[in-house]
């Protein structure tokens, strides 16, 4: 935490350039300004206006002999992965066909022991592609790391290529002593099913606010959409805490947390994340919610009515 904070200054002037450069890949269109460049639009127009190595890698799928092709154009530290299953202290054997269709490109190839988002324990291979743009036949071999344990750890596969490279993957297999292969989908078949990317260089991929991203991606009316279902939520929020409802204190400081948050980080690109706010705010804002005005309390108990009352309770437990 004390070097997180230490960073804060360098940390705002890192995203602030952020914000500028992706907001200068925009159109400047009236339609774009009113609309956006369409949700999900940024990698794919940060990767063609971006110059040099500061915008996002890419995967493309192609045919090849009636085959299917994988193409990885990396700019940053850039990893294509899949979860496998394996013993520590196997030996399997990774196989595929290569290509560098520019220049000779070493590309590395490694099993690593997974910690939520970290790699513990890599074993790793090489090869140096020798480019021209003819395939070769690659086999390599790869022990997997780590020690048995009860409770086995994350094994995850991965290829990577150095930034300003071009690769070209075709049939990918990983197979054991029993000749079984541990990958799925290795020959692409199925798209992009089962494979992992990581970017170590994430910010070429997004922008560092969710405010900027909702006018990128859906111009004015979409920033305008946001920001009424945020603002009106917590109204209702606040509406209901008026009115004496303590439990709208809970949903009252997630989406303050949320806003706030969101001027930071575009919060909207994880599923997860997107999903609480829109039920959340929904749920304060729909037609059942909590923060409607309560119903007239009933009239207090009358002098003789009280007396009854009490009569009768003292009758029933005396």
């Amino acid at each position: 935490m004390a070097s997180r904070l230490e960073r804060l200054a360098p940390d705002y002037a890192e995203r602030a350039r952020n914000w500028t450069q992706g907001l200068t890949l925009r159109d400047d269109s009236p339609a774009t300004i009113l609309l956006g460049m369409g949700t999900g639009t940024y990698p794919r127009t940060a990767f063609t206006q971006a110059p040099g190595r500061t915008g996002p890698s890419n995967l493309a799928l192609g045919v090849k002999d009636n085959a299917p092709v994988l193409r990885l154009t990396t700019r940053g530290p850039f990893y294509l992965g899949q979860k496998i299953s394996a013993a520590p202290g196997e030996t399997l054997r990774v196989s595929l066909r290569l290509r560098a269709p520019e220049g000779a490109v070493p590309v590395s190839f490694g099993i690593c022991e997974k910690w939520l988002l970290y790699s513990e324990a890599c074993a790793t291979a090489g090869h140096r592609a020798v480019g021209g743009g003819a395939w070769e036949s690659v086999s390599l071999s790869l022990p997997v790391p780590g020690a048995p344990r009860p409770v086995p750890r994350p094994l995850e596969f991965w290829v990577h290529a150095p930034p300003g490279t071009v690769v070209d993957l075709a049939g990918v297999t990983l197979t054991g002593p029993g000749a079984e292969d541990r990958l799925r989908n290795g020959t692409f078949r199925a798209g992009m099913d089962h494979w992992l990317i990581t970017d170590d260089s994430h910010g070429s991929w997004r922008i560092f606010n969710q405010y900027f991203t909702s006018f990128f991606e859906g111009g004015l009316l979409g920033l305008g959409a946001f920001v009424a279902l945020l603002v009106l939520a917590s109204l209702r929020c606040a509406e209901a805490l008026w009115w004496g409802n303590r439990l709208a204190a809970c949903p009252a400081g997630a989406l303050a947390a949320f806003a706030v948050s969101c001027l930071f980080d575009a919060q909207l690109e994880a599923p997860a994340v997107a999903l609480l706010f829109y039920v959340v705010a929904v749920a304060v804002v729909g037609p059942q919610a909590a923060g409607r005005r309560p119903q007239e309390q009933a009239e207090p108990l009358s002098p003789a009515m009280t007396r009854k009352v009490s009569n009768i309770i003292y009758r029933e437990f005396r």
